[in-house]
């Protein structure tokens, strides 16, 4: 019996090979607590990121959507969204890193949070800071989790 999904990660990329298998590998170590996916949905990449996608290939929770043209960001992720199986679904670009457990800490937040006495969904808007983020200028470090209410998200 496979175990319920928790969370559904949706990674698109595009000619990012290097940030991809980062990424990967730690998005992986990052739920310690929780069954997750992650689907890479990518965007027509040359080879080195199509190198990564198959070594992920087997791994049970990767799974890989490559698109023959760049559909964009929006469109990239709405495909993942129609194949994710998690309770939650977020999107983490693939130059982010996510540290510790920062996933699992995640599943927990949404799970306290949509313990309403009344049953009742709230909206959110769920910004996780506990990921590194590099680029050409500087790397730093958030190590917050900031969750706010905000019902227009869904208007």
């Amino acid at each position: 019996m496979t175990q319920a999904v928790d969370l559904t990660v949706s990674v698109v990329s595009y000619h990012v090979a290097d940030e991809l298998r980062d990424c990967l590998a730690s998005a992986l170590t990052a739920a310690p607590r929780h069954q997750i996916e992650i689907i890479v949905v990518d965007n027509a990449s040359g080879l080195p990121t199509q190198k990564v996608l198959d070594d992920y290939e087997q791994h049970p929770a990767v799974r890989s959507i490559r698109n023959g043209d760049n559909r964009g960001f929006a469109a990239a992720n709405n495909q993942a969204l129609r194949q994710a199986k998690g309770r939650y679904f977020m999107l983490l670009n693939p130059d982010c890193r996510v540290l510790e457990d920062a996933l699992s800490v995640l599943v927990e937040s949404m799970d306290a949070l949509f313990e309403s006495p009344a049953g009742e969904m709230i909206p959110y808007t769920v910004f996780l800071t506990q990921i590194e983020f590099k680029n050409s200028s500087e790397d730093f470090t958030h190590q917050l989790c900031f969750l706010g209410q905000d019902a227009s998200v869904f208007k």
